[in-house]
């Protein structure tokens, strides 16, 4: 409740700020996990005869590319559903 108030009393573009940097920190963090796990499931299970290297360039391309698309369809997708439900 005090985290509220205390929110509540800042003008808008500060609260903007604040929370566009809690939404690149929560990417950032977010990223990290993803990173670790695709790394594992490259060695562990889709790829083991694969070089390093390789799997390297393999989880680039999943992490940044398909991670991307994912988060703009996202949006578009639900603008859709929104804008269906409504006409």
């Amino acid at each position: 409740m005090f985290f509220i108030r205390l929110l509540s009393r800042f003008p808008l573009p500060v609260l903007y700020l604040f929370s566009d940097c809690l939404t690149s920190f929560a990417a950032i963090l977010d990223q990290a996990i993803r990173k670790k796990v695709i790394d594992s499931n490259l060695g562990n299970f889709a790829f083991p005869e694969k070089s390093a290297a390789e799997r390297k360039k393999i989880s680039q391309s999943i992490l940044f590319e398909n991670f991307t698309d994912a988060f703009l369809q996202r949006p578009i997708k639900a603008a859709y559903h929104f804008l269906k439900k409504r006409i």
